[in-house]
């Protein structure tokens, strides 16, 4: 038999269940929409011939985002 601090215990705990499954796909279409970037600029920088032109597209736009937390934070307040 479930209190109802048990199923306030539960709901919690799917709640909380639900939201890290939403950040691991939110984390996920991210890490792919990365790869589709560096793909493109991968295949850009191999079209040119030039050795300063092919730095250009990969200097251009870096498809670089950190998750780590605590850079975030020191580079915002910056």
């Amino acid at each position: 038999m479930q209190t109802g601090r048990d199923k306030k215990k539960a709901e919690k705990a799917a709640k909380k269940a639900e939201k890290e499954a939403a950040e691991r796909a939110k984390e996920a279409e991210l890490q792919k929409k990365l790869v589709e970037i560096f793909n493109d600029k991968q295949q850009k920088a191999q079209k040119e011939s030039d050795v300063v032109n092919k730095l250009k597209q990969w200097l251009k736009n870096p498809p670089y985002k950190s998750t780590n937390r605590d850079m975030k934070v020191r580079f915002q307040s910056n």
